[in-house]
């Protein structure tokens, strides 16, 4: 099991290149003002942002299948905003040649509040 603590903090910049690359194009991810008028403080995270979070070993994730991915946010995550994130990675089974891990996201913001969890599966060969 990996077992990880950590700070991020995302920018504008970060979340443009972010939108761009998964061809999203909410003028609330580009624009401050875009994002006030649809009721957001500031420019949010896109969703499934906080995965990129993560700086995994290449070892750990290479030949690795995606399985599974959700995402329980209780309040946006927005830019130029400093969060805590917990990580845990874990084998779970091992069944018919395969490796299921399990990796879980907690984050948190300065005051200590946990503001979202990612969580996901992944199946990895056990022969390479």
């Amino acid at each position: 099991m990996i077992d990880g603590k950590f700070s991020i903090l995302i920018t504008k910049q970060d979340v443009q290149e972010y939108a761009n690359s998964v061809n999203e194009k909410e003028g609330i991810y580009f624009s401050e003002e875009d994002a006030k008028q649809h009721g957001f403080a500031s420019i949010p995270l896109p969703p499934s942002m906080p995965f990129l979070f993560l700086k995994p070993k290449e070892v750990l994730f290479h030949g690795v299948v995606h399985r599974t991915q959700s995402f329980d946010y209780n309040q946006p995550l927005y830019i130029d905003t400093n969060y805590m994130c917990e990580y845990t990675f874990k084998e779970v089974k091992r069944r018919h040649g395969y490796i299921f891990y399990e990796q879980k996201l907690t984050i948190f913001s300065e005051k200590g509040n946990q503001v979202a969890t990612c969580s996901s599966t992944l199946i990895k060969g056990e022969r390479e």
